[in-house]
């Protein structure tokens, strides 16, 4: 990990989610954290699936600690994490204690603060949430800088994109949330999901998330998992590994616009995506 010198005075803080499971999310944030320190940045991956992580597996790493032990406050940070590759680093979901309470509020706010002061030498924070809906996740999404929303082109998956907005929205109206379509299919399918789960927000919480990009459905995704290699590493030519590297390039830059200018890009986006999906129909 790299020293206070850091080029930020404090890590961001990116919290990976999505309404259901099953739509790529760890895949998802492990590489967009292996994308981002392999372009030089100290990047700490979290692994906050509090009902049975897997970061651990995807990297193909022995971790005996991770987050129960900085959550109980046994070890540090620095002594609870597993290093994965240079610059890149685990906090993995070991087992959890029976009566392990980090679902709750209060303790999700004390392991989102020991975090927050702890990885002080890291240039960005990456939490990958359980899927759904859940107070832990409440909390630690609104001590994140952004919330990264992780859809696919599947009904069910639209519905609940829109439910998780709609709850992480209600708990506080500003959070910072940036919507990404999964298992994207050809040029306008991805618009034509993110003009959906952006109208039906706009329509009833008059807010939505922004539209980030897509990722492509591809080959690479499975043959990455079953070697537990990066995709660069398994496929470097593959479009997905470039369709990563342009939403970590995204979501890496620290001069974010003011939410004013968010939410008026947000409204002309929302017209923009709602109308693709309209001529589509």
């Amino acid at each position: 990990m790299s020293d206070l010198s850091s080029v930020y005075n404090r890590p961001r803080l990116i919290s990976v989610l999505s309404g259901k499971g099953g739509v790529g999310k760890s895949v998802i944030s492990f590489n967009l954290a292996e994308r981002m320190a392999a372009a030089g940045r100290w990047v700490l991956l979290v692994d906050a699936d509090f009902t049975g992580g897997n970061q651990h597996i995807l990297a193909n790493v022995d971790a005996p600690c991770g987050v129960a032990d900085l959550a109980s406050g046994e070890l540090t940070l620095a002594e609870a994490t597993t290093p994965i590759a240079e610059r890149f680093d685990l906090l993995a979901m070991t087992d959890l204690p029976l009566d392990s309470d980090l679902q709750e509020v209060g303790p999700a706010a004390e392991l989102a603060a020991r975090i927050r002061e702890q990885a002080a030498g890291y240039d960005f924070v990456l939490i990958d949430h359980c899927s759904g809906v859940s107070e832990a996740m409440v909390v630690l999404a609104h001590t994140s800088d952004i919330c990264l929303m992780i859809a696919v082109p599947e009904l069910t998956s639209i519905c609940n994109a829109y439910g998780l907005y709609k709850h992480l929205v209600a708990a506080h109206r500003r959070i910072d949330t940036r919507l990404v379509i999964n298992w994207a299919r050809g040029e306008f399918e991805a618009p034509y999901i993110a003009g959906k789960i952006t109208a039906l927000a706009q329509r009833f919480l008059t807010i939505a998330p922004i539209y980030l990009g897509s990722l492509p459905e591809d080959p690479a995704v499975r043959s990455s998992i079953a070697s537990q290699t990066p995709l660069a590493a398994t496929d470097p030519a593959a479009p997905i590994v470039a369709a990563i590297e342009h939403i970590s390039q995204l979501i890496g830059n620290p001069a974010d616009s003011p939410r004013s200018e968010r939410s008026a890009f947000n409204n002309r986006q929302t017209k923009v995506l709602t109308a693709a999906a309209d001529n589509r129909e």
